[in-house]
């Protein structure tokens, strides 16, 4: 009995220890983990749908495109693109060769919006597509421009430079050069129409002139101009440029709008087999009446 006795509290004893070394390691564990959180997982990221793979395609293809030679991405680019007083020369003429060889130039793209035809309409300096349905996401109709200037070799006419500001257009900067020439010819023209009729006043005035005193010195006038160009600058810097999308109408317009050449059956030219036909000729002229009919007949 005493032994029996002694092992049953010996059993208790241990399963005592037992329980407490337990608690004491849940209690361990749970400020371990506080102390020590678990890095947080992401949050799964979304599927994506096709028309961003479409994009994506075209955007690594576009950009792989980009990376090669310079002049091979701009093989088919026209000269005349860059130099802009002979552009606008030539956009005066109603049918030039610019505009009919962009028109010719063209590309039919499936995507998840459906077909797209896509030409570069060169008056307007953007993208004319053609498709069925109205509404298109500029992604898509970007993913598209890429895919023409890719086939074609005319990278400078892509004028998104979000896509690529490595290296923009050449376009753009023209542009920009142009449009600084345009203000500053008619800043100089505006300050010598102020000067003649300031002359034409100083000497059609007959009575003594007071002196004004709130009139700006040049080297403000000078700042004040200053400041205006550069806040144009600023703005035109921060905003990048983006390509321009024209909606021609539907595929079946599109077919319309080809003028395409008409092809001559009969050619007015002599060949070798003309005196076989000659006496039919000569008869087909002659014009027969009734009696002469009847007179066959008899």
């Amino acid at each position: 009995m005493e032994a029996h006795y002694k092992t049953s509290i010996i059993g208790r004893t241990t399963q005592n220890i037992y329980y407490i070394f337990y608690f004491l390691y849940m209690v361990c564990i749970q400020w371990y983990r506080r102390l020590f959180p678990l890095p947080q997982l992401p949050p799964p990221e979304k599927p994506l749908t096709p028309t961003d793979i479409y994009i994506n395609k075209n955007k690594y293809a576009f950009l792989f495109f980009m990376s090669r030679d310079p002049e091979f991405i701009n093989a088919n680019t026209d000269p005349i693109f860059y130099d802009i007083e002979l552009y606008n020369e030539l956009m005066e003429e109603p049918k030039n060769f610019l505009e009919e060889k962009w028109k010719g130039k063209m590309i039919i793209e499936s995507t998840p919006r459906g077909l797209i035809m896509m030409t570069y309409d060169a008056f307007k300096k953007g993208f004319t597509y053609y498709s069925d349905t109205q509404s298109i996401n500029y992604n898509v109709l970007n993913a598209v421009a890429m895919k023409y200037v890719k086939t074609y070799c005319c990278a400078d006419l892509f004028m998104d430079s979000s896509i690529y500001p490595e290296g923009p257009s050449k376009l753009i900067d023209v542009q920009k050069e142009f449009e600084k020439n345009e203000v500053k010819k008619k800043e100089e023209k505006n300050a010598t129409v102020t000067a003649v009729k300031d002359k034409m006043k100083n000497k059609d005035g007959p009575f003594a002139k007071l002196k004004n005193y709130k009139l700006e010195t040049p080297k403000e006038e000078e700042t004040k101009k200053e400041e205006k160009a550069e806040k144009t600058e600023t703005k035109t810097l921060k905003t990048h440029t983006t390509n321009l999308f024209i909606y021609g109408g539907k595929m079946g317009d599109s077919m319309l709008k080809i003028e395409r050449k008409k092809h001559v059956l009969v050619s007015d030219k002599p060949t070798n087999f003309d005196y076989i036909f000659v006496s039919e000729q000569a008869v087909q002229k002659q014009v027969m009446s009734y009696k002469d009919f009847k007179a066959l007949k008899k």
